[in-house]
């Protein structure tokens, strides 16, 4: 019980120290790279783009927003990440419990039974967490216009605003 409650600990403060260059790789994944960080170099005909680190995409972001220009997004993401790591702590004992009685009536092998297991736990950690985790892309692809629609603490609003606005398939 204490093993599983210290590593959900140790998991949610390594999110919530790497997430400001977390957030930052999701800036230049979608695109976003400040002018003043924007490096053009010119070798022979071509002309070569360089990517800002995120060390200089994160003090960019320091200086515009100060601190709290971090947050978007770190709350979604800290609750998907611990409803991830719930579920892959939990879900094993219920499959199990549930389905162990009915897998060996069925004589499967001990080896499949195990990776049913690992691959529905996966499967419903992913599916329980997905909404949040695009509710906290939406929220970080916000910091380029800087529109504060979906930033909210309270990620329920936000994930009703996207299932009511852009129907529930863009949460998957």
């Amino acid at each position: 019980k204490f093993p599983s409650l210290f590593t959900l600990t140790i998991s949610g403060i390594k999110d919530i120290i790497c997430y400001p260059f977390e957030m930052c790789g999701n800036l230049v994944k979608l695109g976003y790279i400040p002018k003043e960080l924007y490096v053009e170099t010119h070798e022979l005909d071509r002309t070569i783009y360089e990517i800002p680190s995120r060390l200089g995409i994160a003090m960019k972001i320091l200086a515009d927003e100060g601190i709290i220009g971090f947050t978007r997004g770190l709350y979604s993401t800290l609750v998907s990440n611990f409803i991830y790591e719930t579920i892959l702590f939990t879900f094993p004992k219920y499959y199990d419990e549930f389905f162990q009685g009915y897998l060996k009536d069925l004589n499967i092998h001990g080896y499949i039974t195990r990776l049913l297991k690992i691959c529905s736990t996966q499967a419903m950690a992913v599916i329980l967490s997905q909404p949040f985790e695009v509710v906290a892309a939406i929220q970080v692809g916000q910091y380029v216009g800087k529109e504060t629609k979906y930033r909210q603490w309270f990620f329920h609003y936000a994930i009703y605003t996207v299932t009511n606005s852009q129907r529930y398939n863009r949460l998957l």
